[in-house]
């Protein structure tokens, strides 16, 4: 009986082994993979070939060796601490994740290492209790105060900045998001921390179409995460130079430029919003439990426009992820993306929200990140 039992445990210890590598990865500017040779930073860790996923501990590094972020993944999601560091040595910011999710208290800091905000982050929604500008001057204090936000979206060269105020840690007032051309993208309402009303700008005929969620995009996490995670590649690089990636289905990703043309909803995204917002309901096992939170479901957009390898890549348990992924099944007659003006198949990814906060019917709502 002993025998047989070591025979078994070092049989999965060896097929364990197997679906491991161990291999630097090479990232350009945008962190798509490259070769060395062309590597502005490059990262080790331990590459699940099974899943295609990191596992364990990640450290990228710049092009000089100086430490740019240090981590773990944990089924397939980040998971305790990360922190991000500058070029020259000081830390960027640094906190906790639960299974991808922000939790508790982030710290972001200024390249000389003062501190820049102090911000809490709970379920869906974060607080900012400190907040100083760069001569040190609190704009936020004790969690009241004006904040502002500027970062760069993947495939978008145009800088966005969200703007509110803060009351006791909370939104209030108006928000408002928008570009470096002043083009506006929406503004919403807060009371007491409350979201109120929103209204986001049509781009087609520039009127204001109203919405009734919370668009979850004023602090996002780093592009650099979303791109690695998703093993995009440089244009010229090619996946033959990567032969532990060879299970990698490739994908010709739309990337909206003047040759690229993302992949439509008619009525746009909160016409999809509604649409999957109309056709959720909450599963009983979820609701008897109190299960919330967020569902990020995967799928491609072919050719046609059809929808088709839908699966969650991160779910919440109780019903939620196979109700997300029969909504998004269903969803029909979106428009393909192109390239050239060649219809191209698309991945995307949508973060559902499952929240029990109300008494209607379908309590989850769409949003994006």
């Amino acid at each position: 009986m002993k025998i047989a039992s070591l025979l078994v445990l070092c049989g999965l210890t060896y097929f364990s082994a197997l679906a491991q590598v161990t291999s630097p990865f090479y990232y350009d500017d945008y962190w798509q993979i490259t070769t060395r040779d062309k590597a502005v930073y490059f990262r080790t860790s331990i590459l699940d070939t099974a899943h295609l996923v990191f596992s364990g501990g990640v450290k990228d590094y710049f092009r000089d060796g100086q430490l740019q972020m240090s981590g773990r993944y944990q089924m397939r999601l980040r998971h305790g601490r990360f922190e991000f560091y500058y070029p020259n040595g000081q830390t960027n910011m640094k906190g906790n994740y639960d299974l991808g999710r922000r939790v508790g208290e982030w710290l972001y800091y200024y390249s000389d290492g003062a501190l820049w905000q102090r911000v809490e982050f709970t379920d869906d929604n974060f607080y900012i209790w400190e907040y100083y500008d760069s001569l040190g001057n609190a704009l936020v204090n004790e969690g009241t105060g004006r904040w502002q936000n500027s970062y760069y979206e993947l495939d978008n060269p145009k800088k966005i900045t969200i703007e509110g105020e803060f009351l006791n840690g909370r939104k209030s007032g108006e928000w408002k998001c928008y570009d470096e051309d002043g083009r506006q993208y929406y503004v919403e309402k807060f009371r007491r921390g409350r979201f109120v009303r929103g209204s986001v700008v049509d781009p087609k005929d520039q009127h204001l179409v109203g919405y009734d969620s919370e668009i979850h995009n004023k602090i996002p996490n780093p592009t650099k995460l979303h791109v690695t995670e998703q093993f995009i590649f440089a244009d010229e690089e090619s996946r033959e130079q990567y032969p532990h990636l060879e299970k990698l289905e490739e994908f010709e990703i739309a990337e909206g430029t003047e040759v690229g043309v993302q992949p439509e909803y008619p009525g746009g995204m909160q016409q999809l919003y509604r649409f999957v917002a109309n056709n959720l309901t909450y599963p009983q096992q979820a609701r008897q439990k109190g299960i919330q939170g967020k569902v990020f479901v995967q799928f491609v957009i072919d050719k046609d426009g059809s929808i088709t390898q839908v699966k969650t890549i991160k779910g919440i348990g109780g019903g939620c992820d196979q109700e997300a992924e029969r909504v998004i099944k269903n969803i029909e007659n979106w428009k393909p993306g192109y390239i050239d003006g060649e219809p191209v198949r698309v991945r995307m990814i949508l973060p559902i929200t499952f929240s029990l906060g109300s008494s209607t019917r379908n309590q989850s709502r769409a949003s994006y990140d």
